[in-house]
């Protein structure tokens, strides 16, 4: 491959899988989870977690994001300067 050929390909957008667990290991469906650019700070989405636990954030900008979990009961979570291609369980 021609190093033009790489050079003009844009960078491949990732995916970002968050699991919810409360203090027994058990999935939590409906937590809140909101994703931000830790850059620039600003919203990137917003999705409720499925019955599993999990939610996924697909067709990410390559970067670092920061992630909040908020149960609605007062419970919350902050991760922050997270990777687009990993999986993150909290």
């Amino acid at each position: 491959m021609k190093k033009e050929d790489t050079e003009d390909k844009p960078p491949e957008k990732g995916s970002l899988r968050v699991k919810v667990f409360d203090s027994e290991s058990n999935p939590v469906e409906g937590v809140i989870v909101k994703l931000a650019d830790a850059t620039t700070e600003s919203h990137v989405s917003t999705k409720f977690t499925k019955e599993s636990g999990s939610v996924l954030f697909e067709s990410l900008e390559p970067g670092y994001y920061d992630l909040l979990c908020d149960a609605g009961d007062g419970r919350t979570k902050e991760r922050k300067n997270i990777n687009q291609k990993k999986i993150i369980v909290i």
